[in-house]
């Protein structure tokens, strides 16, 4: 019964995933072809 918080704000402002991490940027979520991506680096509420 051990109770893990992982710290995902480190995870959410890598700058190996995102190209601006410390800023809203919604061409985050847009491919080549300004279609709506889901990285794998997003976490959602924790999820």
């Amino acid at each position: 019964g051990t109770t893990v918080i992982p710290l995902i704000g480190s995870a959410l402002r890598d700058p190996a995933h995102w190209e601006t991490p410390e800023e809203f940027n919604p061409e985050h979520f847009l491919n080549q072809n300004g279609e709506f991506y889901m990285c794998p680096a997003f976490m959602p509420f924790s999820a």
